[in-house]
């Protein structure tokens, strides 16, 4: 069985360079386009896809309704999911957060992995859910998982299954209407 890791379509914050998290940002044209293409693709290669799950975010919702209703499935939503909460620090670029919140900020790019953002999460959190929720699902299904979810957790799980340090998350780098394959056997033994 495998997990198909489908980061969701771009959005206007995407474009804007806006720090998303848990902030329920649609998709804009191109991310609508980019779903359309995505799945197009994933049907001309016949991927053996039974199941569809999705973070609840419109921006993942929308991709996997695209993608559901071009493969003939339903998706569901699981909340563990979504992307990271990050707080205070949503809507604002990586610049600005740099300057409004120095000390948090300096605090989270020296330990990513558990430092938690002014009213929000840490990446470990967030991993965590995820994690749970992959468990679940491999211990459900038999049959391949197409999972659309966000960028931040998709490269948590790629740092924890490389025993790579959270820090090095922009080397797991996912474009947004792209996969990212894992074996569930992987998931299982973690």
């Amino acid at each position: 069985m495998k997990f198909y890791l489908i980061r969701h379509g771009r959005t206007d914050w995407n474009d804007l360079n806006h720090i998303q998290g848990k902030s329920d940002i649609p998709l804009n044209d191109t991310g609508i386009a980019q779903a359309k293409e995505l799945a197009d693709i994933i049907k001309a290669d016949k991927l053996p896809i039974k199941h569809i799950y999705s973070s609840p975010l419109k921006r993942a919702t929308q991709t996997a309704d695209i993608l559901a209703a071009k493969l003939g499935l339903t998706y569901h939503i699981l909340d563990d999911l979504r992307e990271v909460d990050l707080g205070l620090w949503e809507g604002h670029t990586w610049a600005e957060i740099a300057e409004q919140y120095p000390g948090n900020y300096n605090e989270w790019r020296i330990n990513r992995r558990y430092t938690k953002v002014h009213g929000g999460e840490s990446y470990d959190d967030m991993f965590i859910r995820s994690l749970k929720a992959l468990k679940e699902l491999a211990a459900t299904h038999s049959d391949d998982v197409a999972i659309v979810t966000h960028s931040a957790v998709i490269m948590a799980l790629l740092c924890y299954f490389d025993n790579a340090p959270f820090e090095l998350m922009k080397n797991y780098k996912v474009h947004n209407a792209s996969i990212t394959i894992l074996d569930s056997s992987q998931v299982i033994e973690a």
